[in-house]
């Protein structure tokens, strides 16, 4: 290892030496080529500035000598690029136009063109300078003189052998000194790499002893520094190592004990980690790479997981897994950086078995009381359409029937909702339903003098309507109740923001403050007296509570004695998908 890391050190500095020699071998051939034409340029104003001198006689023999005193090569060419004069050749008649040569091109246009290229009639690398002359007779010619150069391409080769050669050198030095040089060069880090390897270490109590024993120090103290930075830092990784160990035990000691199965997956429904009793409820082999999906075959489990995730909300529902157990699983997004899901099930099938023995209980003893008490109902009727000596005492037997049953029914729905029995959930406009129900009370209010006042917005909702009216009822119905003659009743619906808001308010009898809190309470009354006077079962804000629960609504209550009671309900405008 510490050879092979030499021997790169070192090839990479004769690789950059190499590197060094090719680019200055390409600038040293750009500064040359720009000095060749300098120089070619002054040779031609030379050139120009004799035939000048010699009146502007332009003939074979005089730009031959010229030529050859300058040791160029000069070229007469006429407008149409034939040559007409070379000074390298006797005759000009088997040359070819020069019309497309760059220089000849450049210099039609005013200017000296300047060209370097590998002649096509002599083999030769020249460097061409043109431009327009007047002979004695006003004619104009182009003057191109040609000047050979030697390529610098040509020392770049040699200088690309002798980098080459540098190369090859370098490397053999390497293979022999390599060893020795790294191996001082690397003893610092070396041990820098020997104490991170031990504070890697996944046995901590070796570790621990390892550092104690590990002191050694270098003649360098900037390494020094480092490994002792290295020391305290690896003290403390294995401080935190033995925590996150102890946490984790703890962790796993409490998820292999609590009552519930317990699964975190990630949203694709593959399982990250489960306890025991989620390997036995949901059926899985293991817990690595398992999607869930595949291990609950429950439609509506696979729906409201999906559900759950797109929305990022918490939600909670029974499933029925084999062997007729109920499962009341709660699935719980966390909004994290790999968006992880948390499943809960808890085995709630007693509680359930429970829940329906009580459900059918009332319902099976409210049918059996029911019977009878419409008989007396009936009964006690007839016989109040004929005045009697007894009249007085048909009618309380009137109304306690009347009380017991209205007692019955609601019994009956407390029941109902404490069952989760689904809402029948439907979109509907709720003022119509308060209207509806106040139209209802409205008799009820007048033989009191009570007058219903009411202002309502349409508004859509999704709910199940028979619940939502069976609140609104309880509401308008206590206020009737504990109002004073005369009184006033003000319903209001209203739409703010994100919310719909019901309004119930009265100018009745009011409650003490000290009571407030224990409103929703079953058969709890403020007044026991006057509320059997008006029929009251105590079971009417309850029944409220229960249904606003269900809705994911909220109830509050403002109410002063001998002032008034304002109840208000507030509804989330996405109840629909809180149903979901």
């Amino acid at each position: 290892m510490r050879r092979a890391t030499g021997t790169l050190l070192v090839l990479t500095v004769a690789i950059t030496i190499s590197i060094f020699i090719l680019l200055m071998s390409f600038i040293i051939d750009i500064l040359s080529k720009k000095a060749h034409e300098q120089q070619a340029v002054k040779i031609y104003k030379l050139v120009v500035f004799t035939l000048n001198e010699n009146d502007g006689v332009v003939d074979h023999d005089y730009i031959y000598k010229l030529a050859v005193d300058a040791q160029i090569r000069i070229s007469i060419i006429g407008l149409d690029g034939s040559v007409l004069i070379d000074s390298k050749q006797e005759s000009t008649d088997g040359m070819s136009s020069h019309s497309d040569r760059e220089e000849f091109v450049e210099a039609l246009e005013g200017d000296i063109g300047v060209d370097i290229r590998r002649s096509e009639s002599f083999n030769i690398d020249y460097l061409y300078v043109a431009g327009l002359i007047e002979n004695s007779t006003d004619e104009i010619f182009v003057l191109r003189i040609a000047v050979e150069v030697n390529s610098i391409y040509s020392y770049l080769f040699y200088l690309s052998i002798a980098s080459i050669a540098v190369l090859l050198f370098l490397i053999i030095i390497t293979h022999f000194l390599s060893k020795p040089i790294t191996t001082k060069l690397l003893k610092p880090f070396e041990l820098v790499r020997l104490k991170l390897e031990s504070a890697l270490k996944s046995d901590v109590v070796v570790a621990a002893e390892q550092f104690d024993q590990q002191k050694i120090l270098t003649k360098y103290d900037d390494i020094n520094i480092i490994l002792s930075d290295i020391d305290i830092v690896s003290s403390k990784i294995i401080e935190y190592t033995e925590q996150i160990n102890n946490d984790k035990e703890k962790l796993d000691l409490i998820l292999e004990n609590i009552e519930s199965a317990v699964a975190l997956i990630n949203r694709d429904g593959l399982i990250q980690s489960c306890n025991k009793l989620a390997l036995i409820y949901f059926n899985i082999p293991g817990s690595n790479s398992i999607n869930i999906r595949d291990y609950i075959r429950i439609t509506d489990f696979h729906t409201q997981l999906d559900n759950s995730i797109l929305g990022n909300k918490c939600t909670q529902f029974d499933i029925v897994i084999s062997g007729g157990r109920i499962l009341e699983i709660h699935i719980t997004p966390i909004s994290n950086q790999i968006m992880s899901i948390i499943i809960t099930g808890t085995d709630v099938t007693h509680q359930r078995q429970l829940a329906d023995s009580k459900q059918a209980f009332f319902e099976n003893a409210g049918h059996e009381l029911n019977t009878p008490l419409s008989s007396i109902l009936g009964y006690s009727e007839i016989l109040l359409e004929h005045e009697t000596k007894d009249t007085k005492f048909l009618k309380i037997i009137n109304t306690e029937a009347l009380r017991m049953k209205t007692l019955i029914n609601d019994m009956l729905k407390i029941s109902e909702l404490e069952t989760n029995v689904p809402f029948l959930d439907v979109s509907f406009d709720l003022s119509e339903i308060i209207q509806k129900i106040i139209d209802t009370y409205t008799l009820k209010a007048l033989l009191k003098d009570i007058k219903i006042h009411s202002s309502l917005i349409s508004v859509y909702i999704y709910s199940d309507p028979e619940k939502l009216g069976s609140l609104v009822s309880n509401l308008i119905d206590n206020s009737i109740k504990y109002n004073n003659k005369g009184g006033r009743v003000d319903v209001t619906l209203l739409s703010e923001k994100d919310q719909i808001i019901l309004k119930v308010e009265d100018n009745g009898i009011g409650i003490p403050e000290q009571y407030l809190n224990r409103l929703f309470e079953r058969f709890f009354r403020v007044d026991k007296g006057r509320s059997r006077i008006e029929g009251g079962t105590g079971l009417g804000l309850s029944i409220v509570k229960h249904i606003a629960d269900r809705i994911h609504a909220v109830v509050s209550i403002d109410s002063k004695v001998n002032i008034g009671t304002t109840i208000t309900v507030r509804f989330n405008k996405n109840l629909n998908e809180l149903h979901e």
